[in-house]
Formats: structure tokens, C-alpha cells, sequence
């Protein structure tokens, strides 16, 4: 399937089933260096306060041949045991829907979310266009239909306590750069306003 540009200069991706998806397509993003499939994981204790949610962190196993434990052939099993070991929950596309789109490169494929487009006229490449609303909305969802569990109370507290320490440490100093202490500021705040997203009590018939 080719990717179809638009007149805006977006370009179209298609799903990457899994981290072992190849394929390729006439149209190239030319300007784009070569970026492998990924799988997302998530470890209970990292979360950040976006959007008034405390949202889950999450890390990308990348599939690169005979890095991190990636077989040679490219196989990730050993990437996956690790980190399940690591305490982290890999969140399959098989349970949550794809969500890595594969485009064409001069070098080889190209994986990015399904949240992040790019972009080109011709072979200028514009800036990707980026959906952080629906990015973070799907990571609130992922906690809210039961797939990864809420914050612990005591995580909140500890990386609320973490940026009070930052901020505290950043105005010591006798010429702190007012933009970092706003930055630090207004995240203190989101910190303290944001709530944990919680699991939606089933429907009738078994679903959430």
C-alpha cells in the first residue's frame, strides 16, 4: 500500500503490525533518517502530570538487531523478557490496537507513532504535525480500560516531593534563570492539581 500525500503535505502511514513488519512504498520521506520499530513498555513508577492527568511514562523497546538484548535476526524476545523482569508492562498492539506507523526513508523504513505525522511537499520536509491531545488521551486510556494499573498514591507523592526539591535547589541560586523557574513552577503546579486516571467500572455484558 502506497502512502497518498495530501495537499497540505501530510502523508498518509500505515499501521506496523508488529516489530517484525517490513514492507515497501513508492513515496519516500526524503529528508528522514532511518528510525526502527518499537514496542512501548511502562514501569509503575514513572508518570508525569499532563492535562490535569497523571499520565504513564512510557519507553520505547527498539528493534535494533544485537542491541538490548534484540537478537541478531531481530527477534525481541529477550528485550521483552528483560524488561518484563525490570518490573515494566509491555503493551502489545495485539491488545490495544496498532499504534506504529511505517513510512519509506532513502535509508529504510521509518516507525512513528500513529501521533506524529510528517509532513513534505515534494522533497521539503516540513515540521511533523504532532497530536498531544489524542497521544495523551490514549495514554489516560490505557489506565482507564484496566491495561495498566493507576498511580500509586506514594509515586505521586514522591514526584511531587522531587520537583518541590528541583524548584527549591533551582531559586538557591543567586542568578536562577527566571524561564526555568516559571517552567519549574508551572509544573509543580500541574504536579498538584493533576489527578490519577482510574480503571471504568464494566458495562453490563463484561466490557469496560
Amino acid at each position: 500500500m502506497a502512502h497518498q500525500f495530501t495537499q497540505g503535505g501530510n502523508v498518509q502511514g500505515r499501521p506496523a503490525p508488529s516489530p517484525n513488519a517490513a514492507g515497501g512504498n513508492e513515496n519516500i520521506l526524503w529528508r528522514k533518517e532511518r528510525s526502527p520499530n518499537f514496542l512501548y513498555s511502562h514501569h509503575p513508577l514513572r508518570w508525569e502530570a499532563v492535562d490535569g492527568w497523571w499520565l504513564p511514562q512510557l519507553t520505547r523497546i527498539k528493534k535494533i538487531s544485537g542491541v538490548n538484548n534484540v537478537a541478531d535476526n531481530g527477534d525481541m524476545s529477550g528485550a521483552i523478557a528483560l524488561k518484563i523482569r525490570q518490573g515494566h508492562t509491555i503493551i502489545m498492539p495485539e491488545d490495544v490496537g496498532p499504534y506504529v506507523e511505517q513510512y519509506d526513508g532513502p535509508k529504510g523504513p521509518i516507525f512513528l507513532p500513529k501521533w506524529q505525522k510528517p509532513r513534505q511537499i515534494g522533497k521539503l520536509q516540513l515540521d511533523d504535525e504532532v497530536d498531544s491531545k489524542g497521544f495523551n488521551e490514549w495514554r489516560r486510556g490505557l489506565v482507564e480500560s484496566g491495561y495498566l494499573r493507576p498511580p500509586m498514591a506514594s509515586v505521586i507523592e514522591a514526584q511531587t516531593a522531587k520537583l518541590e526539591k528541583k524548584l527549591g535547589d533551582l531559586m538557591a541560586k543567586p542568578h536562577a534563570p527566571e524561564g526555568k523557574v516559571a517552567q519549574f513552577k508551572a509544573r509543580l503546579a500541574a504536579a498538584k492539581k493533576a489527578k490519577a486516571p482510574k480503571p471504568k467500572p464494566a458495562r453490563a455484558g463484561g466490557t469496560a
